[in-house]
């Protein structure tokens, strides 16, 4: 054997000892990756997170939604240095936007891609249909209701003038967030009614009495609440609420003018004799 055909097997040796370590960092590499929940419904927000075992210098993570139609819903990435030194990581994504874009209920997959390697994982999609805009009418006059909810849907909102309340039908698969902006010339919570110093709101949750934080300026009170999943009503409850003569302040107008009447006859009977 010539030394120039050990040099060629030497290498040749190398080349093959090259791929074999490129082809086994390859195929070691894995992706663990799972929700946060197994069932979602429109408006909530998922979760989603995992682990890669080997960190790719300069590779970005990429994750993609795809609903029940195999339509891609979204897009997004974890770049580099948003990777843990550990591999970990995680990403939201809001299931929100018009019913086309959502598609129809059913089962959607989560697919994430590193280097050479895709793995998946899928949950359960249902499909609930988002009021285009919260309002409620009083005295034939719309209202404009500045409501939002986290990890659940607002079906509907209905406004009881007499007790000074707003009722939203709620539907939860999860705790959530409720948030209400509340104009003080629409509704309000005061010491004596209308009139006087702040009082404190009052929110019932399926009819368990909760008192939410609160922030506030001179037009607008501000409540958030946490609402337990498997909540169906929240009921937010004040002292006032417009129209500014409502049933009970009819009767008290009607109450007082009754009273001027029979005052001003007596006066009369007493002038005449």
């Amino acid at each position: 054997m010539t030394m120039k055909t050990i040099a060629y097997g030497v290498v040749l040796a190398l080349v093959v000892s090259l791929i074999m370590v490129n082809t086994v960092k390859i195929y070691a590499q894995s992706i663990t990756v799972s929700v946060d929940k197994d069932e979602y419904m429109t408006g909530d927000t998922v979760t989603v997170s995992g682990k890669v075992s080997e960190i790719l210098e300069g590779m970005a993570i990429t994750i993609q939604l795809i609903n029940v139609n195999n339509a891609r819903f979204d897009l997004d990435q974890i770049m580099p240095d948003e990777i843990a030194a550990d591999g970990s990581f995680s990403k939201e994504f809001k299931l929100s936007g018009s019913e086309a874009r959502l598609g129809p209920s059913g089962t959607w997959t989560v697919r994430v891609a590193y280097g050479n390697t895709v793995e998946e994982t899928k949950f359960k999609f249902t499909a609930t249909t988002m009021p285009k805009g919260l309002e409620v009418t009083i005295d034939g006059k719309k209202y404009q209701i500045d409501a939002t909810l986290t990890n659940g849907v607002i079906k509907s909102v209905t406004a009881d003038t007499k007790n000074a309340m707003l009722v939203f039908e709620v539907e939860m698969n999860d705790d959530g967030i409720f948030t209400i902006n509340l104009p003080r010339d629409f509704m309000d919570a005061r010491v004596n009614g209308q009139e006087g110093d702040d009082d404190v709101y009052i929110i019932t949750l399926d009819g368990q009495t909760e008192f939410p934080e609160e922030s506030k300026d001179d037009g607008v009170r501000k409540l958030t609440i946490e609402v337990p999943a498997g909540t169906t009503e929240i009921a937010v409850v004040g002292t006032w609420m417009v129209p500014e003569f409502g049933i009970i302040a009819v009767f008290i107008l009607a109450a007082a003018v009754g009273a001027i009447i029979v005052a001003t006859k007596k006066s009369l009977i007493n002038l005449r004799y």
